[in-house]
């Protein structure tokens, strides 16, 4: 990471570097005004008279400062994008190979679940097993994305109809009419502890009528809801379905280890400070964090990636001192 501040561009011609930094820079782009417009907040007729050869008629040193603006911005992106250090792909883990263990049985035609706490991997882990083999759909839920009829909506879209139309039921007859035109279908659905109750009673009802696999991955608390069974009869119908299920609210230490290795860390004592970074809420995606920064610190200092960059990262993101 350099050491320098980024320094106004020098006032010395201003105007006319920043009108020929833009002509050049819209050329070697293929930009319009009107992106250019978009990128630097100047409005287009404004500064399409700025690049022109007569310029404009107001006042130019302000917009020449508003360009310079943008110039130093790319300026500093192109450095963060160059430093940021590049995380690594999917790597495997002991929980998310018990997490597609789980969705291995939900291709079966199965109701399955899989609750962790934040940061274990889950949908990372649904993704991959997506890549891995057809018929497979991620539906990732929020809390705009919740209701019977929007989720409805997603599904079709995951399926292909992007501008799917019609009531809720001929919604779910349309899904019904693809998963069974398809081997081994399966909707994997993140982030499921958004789903209302009558969301989750539609999406057993998919597994009903089609026998494609549902797998529902969201936190602890929705899968307890549903585990809670006879005693909370708006979940009754799901649990009585689930083939196979987990919860696992912190990460193992074989994870964090399993996420040393991916970066390539072999000593020791970093390995265990990993650990212990990964076994506080967040999981493995605090340490993910840590070790971004603490490349990045390391790159600035101009010296070998160690424990005492990790350390600090994880003061800096925590705020609970060097471990």
């Amino acid at each position: 990471m350099p050491t320098d501040i980024l320094q106004p561009i020098a006032e010395t011609n201003e105007v006319e570097e920043a009108r020929k930094w833009l002509i050049d820079h819209k050329t070697s782009t293929g930009f319009s005004w009107s992106e250019l417009s978009k990128r630097t907040g100047v409005p287009t007729g404004t500064l399409s008279q700025f690049g022109s050869e007569k310029g404009y008629r107001g006042d130019e040193r302000k917009l020449a400062a508003q360009v310079n603006v943008y110039r130093q911005s790319l300026i500093a992106s192109s450095r963060v994008t160059v430093e940021m250090p590049s995380r690594p792909g999917y790597f495997e883990t002991p929980t998310s190979q018990h997490i597609t263990n789980i969705l291995t049985m939900g291709r079966m035609g199965r109701v399955v679940a899989a609750a962790t706490g934040a940061g274990l991997g889950k949908s990372e882990t649904a993704r991959n097993f997506r890549d891995c083999y057809p018929n497979v759909w991620i539906i990732t839920l929020k809390p705009s994305l919740s209701g019977v009829a929007p989720v409805l909506l997603a599904i079709l879209k995951q399926l292909g109809e992007v501008n799917a139309k019609g009531s809720p039921q001929m919604l779910s007859d349309r899904i019904g009419e693809i998963l069974r035109s398809r081997h081994k279908p399966m909707l994997i659905f993140d982030e499921t502890q958004h789903a209302t109750v009558k969301t989750i009673d539609e999406i057993r009802s998919i597994n009903d009528e089609t026998g494609a696999g549902i797998a529902l991955l969201g936190n602890i608390p929705v899968l307890r809801k549903i585990e809670g069974g006879g005693r909370d009869e708006a979940f009754a119908q799901i649990y009585s379905r689930l083939a196979y299920r987990m919860v696992r609210p912190l990460p193992l230490r074989a994870d964090a280890e399993a996420l040393a290795s991916a970066w390539g860390i072999a000593e020791p004592d970093m390995i265990d400070l990993i650990v212990r970074i990964s076994l506080v809420p967040g999981g493995l995606r605090n340490s993910t964090h840590a070790l971004e920064l603490a490349t990045m610190l390391a790159m600035g200092e101009e010296k070998p990636f160690g424990l005492d960059h990790l350390q600090n990262a994880w003061a800096q993101i925590s705020g609970r001192g060097v471990m």
